[in-house]
């Protein structure tokens, strides 16, 4: 059975190849973010965003397989956005993709490393929260914690940081 060809301006030209990316290469992903952010008119946005997704940098290869990344799921975010032509004024447009990035589905992991050597012992958990450390700054501790520390990964709980933190993240200015 064949599978249909991508259209062509999806195909990466010689030249790209040649060096290596393509515009839906990942690590090509910021980049898109950016240009889409200035095409809505958000440009003044692009820093917290990207603090944003910095956040999340690095999860994505602890996440189940299929999960969407949080640079993939912000350039899809705003790649339809651009594609709808927006008609809303600037702030609603950013509070609307505040929203849809704070409930997005790598938002919803939480994590914790979990500290008990017997099970007498009670337990102590120290949890992530990507609002006062990324992702890479977190696992980073576990180099000062025993040896019997455990890292535990949760999909949606209550231990995440909560959909209106993030919001009021991106929405400062």
């Amino acid at each position: 059975m064949s599978h249909p060809y991508p259209p062509r301006d999806l195909l990466p030209s010689s030249l790209e190849l040649a060096y290596g990316r393509h515009i839906l290469d990942q690590q090509h992903g910021p980049y898109l973010v950016a240009t889409y952010l200035e095409q809505l008119g958000l440009a003044d946005w692009t820093c917290r965003v990207m603090g944003y997704l910095r956040m999340y940098d690095g999860i994505d290869s602890w996440l189940e397989p299929g999960d969407i990344e949080a640079v993939d799921f912000v350039r899809q975010l705003l790649f339809k956005e651009v594609q709808r032509n927006p008609k809303d004024d600037v702030s609603a447009l950013r509070f609307r993709l505040a929203v849809s990035m704070a409930n997005a589905p790598v938002a919803s992991y939480g994590a914790a490393f979990k500290i008990q050597r017997n099970l007498e012992d009670p337990m102590k958990s120290i949890w992530w929260n990507p609002l006062e450390q990324s992702w890479l700054a977190f696992l980073a501790q576990r180099e000062s914690l025993p040896d019997f520390t455990r890292l535990y990964l949760s999909g949606p709980c209550e231990y995440r940081a909560p959909a209106q933190s993030l919001i009021e993240y991106l929405m400062e200015r």
